[in-house]
């Protein structure tokens, strides 16, 4: 006799797959997001912490501002959301990179959604897997446009997916929204990563009828998606005359086109963002090839989840591309490999999960050491190091892959969030903000630090020595200027030249990027870091009473 309740309990389990995956990737990707030292990218201090910054300054809604002129060059939602954490919840690195990480654990969630929506499985494992991928763990954690786009991306197709079921206007209107969204985060580019996805499902399930007979559906999507995503352009075009060639040129890429990408680079980024399943999803792909040889079958899942894979790459060998780009595959590649892994058919799954668990043990030794060896984050590399045993130790043991999946995740989440900030590479002196105030901030001939305006919680000039009279001397009795230790000398020499005075208020040092393997050798041999260090001082400058000459 049929167990209702136990029936009950079992769907009740299985549709609460998705949310505790986003709840699990909030607590990975939330470690960690608050310290200074943590992974960053010249994109998120240079202009996702920034631009929220100065719309805050101006409090300027519509138009993105940075450096004292409009930031045009992508639609701003989540500049607005960023936004709106400062204003709730101050100026800090957790509030800007909030929204992201929320954002980043609704896409694994959606990885999920989309596995179990085209196969058998709950879809546990392949949102495991995406949890325990590089490029979630890396990526989710910082304010970027690309793992929020990649979200919109992955709800617009798991929502085309549920519409393709049942014919319903309401999840093809859903996924209109969810893919003007998308472009108000990053602009056109979540079209070609929707078309793509889109054509293979049509050459995949042979949907060409059913799209033709629910035609008045799709173009009333698109109205939904048109409203969304093309009032804020219109706008912004008629406001500033510029807008359209900035949008042509930096949305739309235009300056990028015809720039082919190796194929070896594109083929490189897309399996770096699912390391260290890179392995599992090879042998998915290999395991494809050759059942398709033995059995050619055009209307499958795993057909349509490499056809996403290999038209979504095509369009990227036109133009310059980064990894992270490729962002929105990572669900093509989430769902093959957990796939595959759950059929588990031969050695060869349990051979190559072994192998990634071993791989991703001896990731953590370099780190790990480094860490012991100069004295930095010594509880978090005993800890990478005890998790790395244990993966090591469950690599010659038969674990389920979830379990696998997940420990994983734990683990890139400790080398990720916990160690790699405890090297403090981007960190700045604390007290910092008491000792400026609320007198003028300005960096001399530098980008760095690269963390001073979140950190001070206001935007900072940036002045050379050109322009330092005019910027900073207008208006203002007393600047505070930082700037590198071997511009010392050329600062203090114009700011005499200018009759103005100064005080040094402070110094500190920060790892440098031009770092060779000699300077690491170097270190390494004395156990000092102060050869892969910049250092850099703070002068408090004053005009004297007289005003500055020429």
């Amino acid at each position: 006799m049929l167990d209702v309740g136990r029936l009950n309990s079992a769907e009740w389990r299985r549709s609460a797959i998705p949310l505790f995956v986003f709840v699990l990737g909030i607590l990975l990707l939330s470690l960690g997001i608050w310290a200074e030292g943590g992974v960053t990218h010249v994109d998120e201090h240079g202009r996702s912490f920034r631009i929220p910054l100065a719309m805050l300054g101006r409090d300027s809604w519509l138009t993105p501002w940075v450096d004292g002129g409009p930031a045009l060059r992508k639609p701003p939602l989540v500049y607005w959301l960023i936004l709106g954490n400062y204003k709730l919840l101050g100026v800090s690195l957790w509030s800007a990179r909030l929204w992201p990480v929320i954002l980043a654990s609704g896409f694994a969630a959606c990885c999920s959604l989309i596995h179990r929506e085209v196969s058998k499985s709950d879809g546990l494992l392949a949102g495991l897997l995406a949890l325990a991928s590089f490029g979630v763990a890396y990526y989710g954690r910082m304010a970027l446009l690309d793992m929020p786009v990649a979200f919109f991306t992955t709800l617009t197709i798991w929502l085309a997916l549920k519409w393709g079921k049942t014919g319903r206007v309401g999840w093809i209107l859903a996924a209109g929204l969810a893919l003007g969204l998308g472009f108000m985060t990053k602009g056109p580019i979540v079209f070609l990563t929707v078309g793509t996805t889109a054509l293979a499902a049509l050459v995949a399930f042979d949907k060409w009828h059913f799209v033709r007979s629910h035609w008045r559906q799709v173009l009333a999507a698109l109205v939904v998606c048109l409203a969304m995503s093309m009032w804020w352009p219109l706008l912004m075009a008629a406001r500033w005359p510029t807008f359209v060639a900035t949008a042509s040129k930096e949305t739309i890429g235009l300056r990028s086109v015809g720039r082919f990408a190796p194929s070896s680079q594109i083929l490189v980024g897309t399996l770096g963002l699912i390391f260290p399943w890179t392995l599992v999803l090879i042998g998915a792909l290999v395991s494809f090839v050759v059942s398709w040889k033995r059995r050619p079958s055009w209307f499958t899942t795993d057909w349509w989840l490499v056809l996403w894979l290999v038209l979504g790459i095509i369009p990227f060998l036109f133009f310059k591309t980064y990894d992270r780009y490729l962002i929105p595959l990572l669900p093509a590649m989430c769902a093959l490999g957990a796939g595959w892994l759950e059929r588990a058919v031969g050695r060869a799954p349990g051979i190559l999960t072994s192998l990634t668990l071993t791989i991703g043990s001896l990731s953590a030794l370099p780190f790990a050491f480094l860490g012991l060896w100069f004295g930095l984050g010594v509880v978090w590399s005993i800890i990478s190091l005890m998790l790395a045993m244990t993966l090591a130790i469950m690599a010659w043991r038969r674990v389920g892959a979830r379990v696998v999946a997940a420990a994983v995740a734990i683990h890139l989440t400790v080398l990720i969030g916990g160690l790699y900030p405890s090297f403090g590479i981007y960190e700045l002196p604390a007290g910092l903000r008491e000792t400026v105030g609320q007198r003028p901030v300005a960096q001399f001939e530098t980008k760095r630090p690269r963390l001073l305006p979140t950190r001070l919680g206001r935007p900072v000039l940036r002045v050379r020595s050109a322009n330092i009279q005019e910027r900073l001397f207008g208006q203002a009795s007393e600047v505070v200027v930082f700037l590198m230790e071997s511009k010392e000398e050329k600062f203090v020499e114009r700011v005499l030249e200018l009759g103005a005075t100064y005080r040094e208020l402070g110094h500190f040092s920060d790892f440098t990027r031009n770092t060779t393997w000699d300077d690491w050798r170097h270190a390494i041999a004395t156990r000092s870091l102060a050869g892969v260090k910049t250092s850099f001082r703070y002068y408090l400058v004053r005009p004297n009473r007289g005003g500055l000459g020429g």
